[in-house]
């Protein structure tokens, strides 16, 4: 009898165990005295300790190192108190900032306080994506307040010196109260794309020939460029047919070709070539926009992809900000990459990488 029981409360032991160590948060356990007595995988990578190395000694005398320690002991001296804290410290992997949330809760036992157990949470990413939010957030408003504040103050002054204006200084201001518009209507449009590209459906890949999708753009876009005295050649290639978006990727190179426009001076080329090529013996596909335009300083070449980064910060160049970003968004749904080489005063070049499967593909594979 003894023995069964003596059984059961291993296997219970074990059970506890295998739970703890199958968590995702940190977990430790102290007694009464403030005595570790249990730590889970995640606590000792969370904070860069092993359990058995200071198992069932005071947690403020294990010269444990990690800057969270100080907040642990000071729970486990209030166990009557509730405990829930955010610090932020450099890891101790890297360095980068890491963000940990710790809870404490006082274990009893017939309303007596016998330990406490202390879950830690690593809310890094969490953290980085609510800055990220806030970031974007920040960034629409500044972006709608610039064309709201053009219409506001342009309407005020039709509405009160519309009789004595002359009609040359209407035209104008209505112009410009119509291309500030325009401009709200592109960024909204740039908002809602970008807010749906992380809502594909598998159903919404199709495998098209991609010579023939990029093709149909630069036709779209002739006029445009023709318009600016612009050359624009599309260099086509055989049929190759790969699994895309299609609405989305004809988005991506519409947006490389149209900035390409924006920027190249009267007189120039813009050349946009699709080709099928090998890399470490796998095939991809290369999709490359070259300009012979006004280019972009080295130090701006990594920022142009982030949301509302400007190189042009007069804005004199109409544009939202978000076309790059919404192309590497784009881009990296599908599994590819986006480059930019570019020489000031010499032109650009954007080139799509693209790998001839989709992320789903691969997936269904590794399965």
């Amino acid at each position: 009898m003894v023995r069964e029981r003596t059984q059961d409360v291993q296997e219970e032991a074990e059970k506890v165990q295998a739970i703890l160590s199958s968590m995702a948060d940190g977990v430790l356990v102290t007694d009464a005295e403030g005595r570790l007595v249990t730590a889970n995988a995640a606590a000792e990578e969370l904070l860069g300790f092993r359990w058995t190395d200071v198992a069932y000694q005071p947690v403020s005398r294990s010269g444990l190192t990690h800057p969270m320690w100080e907040h642990v002991a000071q729970m486990i001296r209030h166990p009557d108190q509730p405990g829930n804290v955010v610090v932020e410290f450099p890891s101790p992997v890297d360095d980068s900032p890491q963000i940990i949330n710790a809870r404490a809760a006082p274990i009893r036992l017939n309303h007596d306080i016998i330990g406490v157990v202390i879950v830690l949470r690593d809310i890094t990413a969490l953290k980085e994506v609510e800055r990220m939010k806030a970031r974007f957030i920040a960034g629409v408003t500044h972006e709608l307040k610039t064309p709201l504040s053009i219409i506001k103050l342009h309407v005020e002054n039709l509405l009160a010196y519309y009789d004595r204006l002359p009609a040359e200084k209407q035209m104008e201001l209505l112009h410009t109260v119509q291309n500030q518009t325009g401009l709200l209507d592109r960024l909204i449009d740039d908002v809602l794309t970008l807010s749906r590209l992380d809502t594909v459906h598998e159903a919404e890949w199709q495998t098209v020939n991609l010579p023939e999708l990029v093709g149909g753009v630069v036709e779209e876009l002739r006029a445009l460029a023709q318009a600016r005295n612009l050359t624009l050649t599309w260099q086509a290639s055989e049929e190759l047919p790969v699994p895309v978006i299609p609405d989305q990727f004809e988005r991506a190179v519409r947006n490389l070709v149209d900035n390409a426009i924006k920027y190249t001076p009267a007189g120039g080329e813009i050349q946009v070539a699709v080709r099928q090529e090998l890399a470490d013996d796998q095939p991809r596909i290369r999709i490359e926009v070259r300009d012979t335009g006004i280019g972009i300083p080295p130090e701006h070449q990594q920022r142009i992809f982030d949301h509302f980064y400007r190189v042009d910060t007069s804005h004199t160049t109409p544009g939202t900000g978000l076309g790059l970003s919404i192309v590497r968004e784009i881009v990296n749904a599908h599994g590819g990459s986006l480059h930019v080489e570019s020489t000031p005063g010499a032109g650009s070049v954007f080139t799509i990488l693209l790998p001839l499967h989709t992320p789903a593909d691969t997936e269904r594979a590794e399965q």
